[in-house]
């Protein structure tokens, strides 16, 4: 029996909905992004939660705050992401993999753009350089929330209540601490911050309009267990490899400017 990616009926009952709320959140960036770009109103609020941070460092906590930053990095998204859409080739979901892939190849396009048509500074100079050397909208950000919301919306369906609300909230607190890192470690602004927020929600809801458009006749089933298991392998083996790589590296970088 060829095996589908579950829609429960919950799942179908409005994919318009998924529409509009991919509208909203592409419709508050460019606002955001507009404000940011133009205006000086959010500079005051952008320099208090920069300043409680520089002056509350701890040994401790910029080493974990490191290490979540490492897990939300572009290449161990890159290599999560591609293991997902294998993953979904090789069990013959082609469609949304191709989905997802190009999702998240239209993220990593389009977001060094928009850094740059923006050209907001970041905390700390001289952190990047190239187009990352600017802050809005945080990579980080949209990356991993477009990346974990898509698994979150296709790969829990057939879960009990119990279940998903336990995988949702483990979901969001992974999204908080790598968004919490990157303020946290004086990288962006918390504007950066809500912008990728707004972006990458954004990004996951055209991508679930699309896939329950495409798909809203495929009957629920269990398959979409395994997804998560190599979900949880490839965080477990590409971030501490990532991180031994570039960990001291990274901890220079940060360190290179007084918080």
């Amino acid at each position: 029996m060829k095996k589908t990616i579950a829609v429960s009926g919950n799942s179908s009952r409005s994919p318009r909905s998924f529409l509009i709320l991919s509208a909203t959140c592409f419709s508050l960036f460019l606002i955001l992004s507009l404000i940011v770009k133009t205006t000086n109103w959010f500079t005051g609020i952008n320099g208090t939660i920069h300043n409680l941070f520089a002056q509350h460092q701890s040994s401790f906590l910029f080493n974990f705050m490191l290490s979540i930053t490492e897990l939300g990095d572009g290449i161990v998204v890159g290599i999560i992401s591609s293991a997902i859409v294998i993953s979904m080739l090789v069990r013959k979901e082609k469609a949304p993999a191709i989905l997802l892939a190009l999702t998240m190849t239209s993220i990593s396009l389009t977001v060094p753009l928009l850094k740059f048509l923006i050209h907001e500074s970041r905390p700390m100079v001289g952190l990047y350089e190239n187009w990352e050397t600017f802050s809005f909208p945080s990579g980080h950000t949209t990356l991993n929330i477009t990346l974990y919301l898509c698994i979150l919306l296709l790969f829990t369906h057939h879960f009990n209540v119990k279940h998903r609300i336990l995988t949702g909230l483990t979901i969001f607190s992974l999204l908080f601490l790598i968004c919490f890192s990157r303020v946290y470690l004086n990288a962006h602004w918390l504007t950066d911050i809500v912008g990728g927020v707004f972006l990458g929600t954004g990004w996951a809801c055209l991508f679930f309009y699309l896939f329950l458009h495409q798909f809203s006749q495929h009957q629920t089933n269990k398959s979409s267990s395994i997804y998560f298991a190599i979900l949880i392998a490839s965080i477990l083996t590409v971030w501490p490899l990532h991180s031994f790589k570039v960990f001291q590296s990274d901890v220079t970088r940060y360190t290179s400017n007084d918080h």
